[in-house]
């Protein structure tokens, strides 16, 4: 599940926009509705969309929804339909955390294993602050799953989890060292206010935050079987397959698995100033932010500072409190203005749409008169390519290389085969891991003992000689070691 600001393409193939079900309030003019309605004008009726709604002291301005919330029965989406909101749902799960450390089941400056003695025992301490932060140095799971053959339509367990990150052996940095995103560190704050209270998360979910705040449309989603009246089925736009189901049989909460609308949304954002949950204590610790030992604020690649599932930043000049989601198709963004009590979420069933982008150009609309900066020209895309000097492997490292290799990590198998004068990683037959296609992925030299892809990069000893091992190194996971098995 993505952090923060999602930046992803436009669809070209939603077209012809529509709306329905949640008319403007009175306070919203109708010229107002019909520039609100224009940001959505490449959403069609024939397709998935979504929903946006903007919300002003408390109240809901207005609500709209655009396309499809299940393609195949062309239900349109409305205000009442439910999404699940990605990595949005981090701030659920901090909110739950700080709720069972106020009824003192537990201390955010606990060591984890006092609830999660399965983990392994690395020599440092690693802290609920450290999870609630992203800064304890675990892997994360989902780059790990996929890694060796998971992805969102696989179930998957808390013990299963516990037992993958029971085969790392080490961290990537020290507690509290540094930023990384983790989805394991919200799975397991998760479990920890389960064990710490006795209740599933979703139970004590619902009874301290949902149900006080009249949130009657929103649950953790820890049962993959559980049906969601109203909800949004959730599509990837591909551009050679086209338009295609998407989902997740994932049941694992934390990280993730938050299902609610736009509606309950808005009684969220309104509380973070009423104050019913959200009380001046509870907000102190949403929002406070930890420091790495070089006095520097942790915080993202973009620059957000990352607080209590949330992000704050600044846009266009005014203090925003943000996170974005993407998981399985869906895809979301949550915006709170504090100093103006104005918040935007932005809820979609098609992982093409932007929806931080989206959210920004609603801000604009509305907030026009308050920002003291020009809009900034949207950032293109980041893609994965290979570092500058990369090459071919050539020589003796074509045979040194070719074998099977095994990761007890992981468990999973990966060959790395010859063809011709190139080298290839293709799955290997002990488990089916994650598909580089039927012509495997190419790698290249980026060194005397590196090899890489865009994904990953290979680090060897005994340059020249046979090789028996090797290091991959890839984005949120610890080194994943590889032994050979087999020529």
């Amino acid at each position: 599940m993505k952090p923060l600001l999602l930046l992803a393409a436009g669809c070209s193939a939603l077209a012809a926009a529509s709306t329905v079900a949640a008319q403007p309030a009175p306070a919203v003019p109708a010229e107002t509705a019909a520039r609100f309605d224009a940001i959505f004008a490449d959403i069609g009726a024939d397709g998935p969309g979504c929903a946006a709604g903007v919300f002003r002291d408390g109240k809901l301005l207005i609500a709209r929804g655009y396309g499809l919330a299940n393609v195949e029965l062309g239900v349109p989406i409305s205000e009442a339909t439910v999404f699940d909101i990605g990595s949005v749902s981090k701030q659920f799960t901090v909110m739950a955390v700080v709720l069972a450390a106020q009824d003192g089941k537990l201390s955010l400056d606990d060591d984890i294993r006092r609830f999660l003695p399965e983990l392994r025992d690395y020599g440092s301490k690693i802290t609920v602050r450290h999870l609630i932060h992203h800064s304890s140095g675990i892997p994360d799971f989902l780059n790990l799953m996929f890694l060796r053959g998971q992805d969102e339509r696989d179930g998957v367990t808390m013990p299963e989890i516990l037992d993958l990150m029971a085969r790392q052996d080490a961290l990537m940095f020290a507690p509290g060292t540094a930023f990384s995103y983790s989805n394991t560190g919200y799975v397991l704050l998760a479990e920890i206010v389960a064990r710490a209270s006795g209740q599933s998360f979703s139970a004590f979910s619902d009874e301290r935050i949902f149900k006080p705040l009249g949130m009657d449309n929103t649950h953790v989603h820890d049962d993959a079987g559980r049906i969601v009246p109203r909800r949004a089925y959730a599509y990837h736009a591909d551009a050679e397959k086209g338009l295609t189901v998407g989902g997740s049989n994932f049941a694992v909460p934390g990280d993730g698995a938050v299902y609610t609308t736009l509606g309950d949304l808005q009684k969220w954002d309104a509380d973070f100033d009423r104050g019913r949950v959200w009380t001046p204590a509870v907000k102190a610790e949403m929002l406070r932010v930890a420091h790495l030992p070089d006095g520097q604020p942790v915080a993202t690649a973009s620059g957000a500072v990352y607080a209590g599932g949330l992000g704050l930043a600044r846009y266009r000049g005014l203090d925003v409190v943000r996170h974005g989601g993407a998981w399985a198709g869906y895809v979301a963004d949550l915006v709170h203005f504090p100093k103006q009590r104005l918040g935007v979420a932005v809820l979609c069933n098609v992982d093409a749409v932007d929806p931080a982008s989206l959210a920004n150009s609603v801000a604009d609309l509305f907030l026009a008169k308050a920002f003291t900066e020009a809009p900034r020209a949207p950032a293109d895309e980041e893609e994965m390519r290979l570092p500058d000097g990369a090459s071919p492997p050539a020589g003796a490292l074509l045979d040194a290389f070719a074998g099977r290799y095994r990761s007890e990590q992981i468990d999973a198998d990966y060959v790395i085969r010859r063809k011709g004068d190139s080298l290839v990683f293709e799955a290997g037959p002990r488990r089916t891991p994650f598909d580089f296609g039927a012509m495997g992925l190419p790698l290249f030299q980026l060194g005397e003992d590196r090899l890489g892809s865009p994904l990953f990069q290979l680090r060897f000893d005994k340059p020249g000689q046979r090789v028996d091992a090797f290091v991959m190194e890839m984005d949120r996971v610890g080194p994943v070691r590889f032994v050979r098995v087999a020529d």
